[in-house]
């Protein structure tokens, strides 16, 4: 297991490494996704560009002249982009850095598709939050909700609520049983029937300037070298090319009115260029605020304007500080620490080919390589497959999460297959929901978390 530690240690690079080759980096965006690691590195085109500054305007001889060809820099990229994007409002709001940052980071090209996003620019954070007030109402039929969600599922030993808070992606089944057991609920709160669902797993919202969005899921962030903290991220897709910043509802009960904040940034999560008129994948950061942030939510919904009403509740997932299943056990007295990898692979959709024995070879090949649990995201597969999926869930060395592909994307199982064929860059655009919902789910319960498919196995590079 130590070897296998050290390999995964050599696979992700140093910090050093990143200082000096800021062009192996993609975006800020998944920034906090390789957990922090590496943390407050202004790592971009903006690096690149300031290095080309410095030595045009001879940095080591004129300070001055270089903190002015800086400063020109500056104002002539804020000032292009924001008339020309119309955001004016940004610069006389004081956020010209900020419409900086995210002007670099559009124009900076895409790398590598297997590499891991670990850039972060330092901006401004600005908490903007207003207060809500609510009454209280009694929710619609708890004693039916309640004896739905308690049913058992013989064949699986689990209890309805017990399924889906293991498998569905952003069921909010926190609030909805604190609803039900409390009989009463703030009237901002969405009720279970007034969730609007598409394609099974993904939950809808339009926001300002009627922009839509397909919610896919929320996690807590904590992490102490993330540079807003605590926070809850949000995955999304939408076909707006610059979505404009939501408002959050931060949810820590179902009685008192929700912490309202806007959102800090809204980022393009994908490699790929962006085209128009295609679904893209954005994260949403949402700041938890200062007065609660000693306290994790327990739901979240993105809306246009704050303190209304909205049709979108998504359970916040995730864990705040590294937990139990992140440490190897039962080590001999006086034994370094040791930690666990777990391996984050792809959707399955496998639905006319039987793919059960490939997947059964390439699980067990992880676990005889001490891999501690693998994370898979599943759609409508070969019933072969489900079985094999089943017992390893069942075993624990498998956790799986539900996956549909967004509206208005094929799901149909007979045809699914065909859409991935012909819509590839579409594909590999959802990859990135999937992708980074495992890593951000799942950081806390282990040390290292890699990447691979089920053609892909890692290689052990020291003895």
């Amino acid at each position: 297991m130590a070897s296998l530690n050290s390999s995964f240690s050599a696979i992700l690079p140093s910090q050093e490494t990143m200082k000096k080759s800021p062009e192996n980096l993609r975006s800020k965006a998944a920034s906090d996704m390789i957990l922090g690691s590496y943390n407050g590195q202004i790592c971009s085109s903006y690096v690149q560009k300031q290095e080309r500054c410095k030595r045009s305007c001879s940095y080591r001889v004129l300070p001055v002249g270089f903190l002015l060809c800086v400063a020109i820099m500056l104002c002539f990229y804020s000032f292009r982009w924001s008339f020309w994007k119309g955001t004016q409002k940004d610069i006389w709001k004081g956020n010209l850095f900020t419409v900086f940052s995210e002007e670099m980071i559009e124009r900076s090209p895409p790398q590598s598709a297997a590499a891991l996003v670990v850039v972060m620019v330092v901006e401004n954070h600005t908490e903007v939050k207003t207060h809500c007030s609510c009454k209280q109402e009694a929710p619609e039929q708890p004693d039916t909700i309640l004896s739905h969600l308690q049913e058992n599922y013989p064949w699986i030993n689990r209890t309805t609520s017990e399924n889906l808070k293991m498998q569905h992606p952003n069921f909010p089944i926190d609030a909805v049983m604190r609803m039900i057991k409390e009989k009463t609920k703030c009237t901002l709160l969405p009720e279970y029937s007034s969730i609007s669902w598409v394609n099974t797993y993904w939950q809808v919202t339009d926001t300002i300037n009627k922009t839509t969005l397909y919610l896919y899921s929320a996690v807590y962030d904590n992490r102490t070298l993330t540079d807003v903290r605590p926070c809850v991220r949000v995955l999304v897709t939408t076909k707006t090319s610059r979505p404009s910043k939501p408002w959050c509802h931060l949810w820590f009960n179902v009685t008192g009115p929700p912490s309202a904040v806007r959102a800090e940034r809204i980022e393009y999560l994908d490699y790929q260029k962006q085209r128009t008129g295609s679904i893209m994948p954005f994260l949403v950061t949402c700041k938890v605020p200062s007065d609660v942030a000693h306290l994790q939510p327990i739901a979240a919904s993105i809306l246009p304007n704050p303190c209304t009403s909205t049709s979108n509740l998504l359970q916040v997932v995730g864990s705040g500080t590294r937990e139990a299943s992140a440490y190897v056990h039962d080590l001999p007295p006086h034994s370094s620490t040791r930690y666990t990898v777990g391996v984050c692979g792809p959707a399955l959709y496998y639905y006319q080919q039987d793919f059960s024995s490939r997947v059964v070879e390439w699980l067990e090949l992880l676990k005889a390589m001490d891999i501690a649990r693998v994370f898979l995201y599943e759609t409508e597969v070969h019933p072969n497959l489900q079985k094999v999926l089943r017992y390893y869930e069942t075993s624990g060395f498998l956790e799986v999460t539900r996956y549909h592909y967004p509206p208005p994307y094929d799901n149909d199982p007979n045809t699914r297959r065909l859409w991935t064929n012909l819509n590839r860059h579409e594909m590999f655009a959802q990859e990135n929901i999937y992708f980074s919902d495992c890593l951000l789910r799942h950081m806390h319960q282990h040390r290292f978390i890699a990447h691979f498919d089920p053609d892909e196995v890692p290689v052990i590079i020291h003895n």
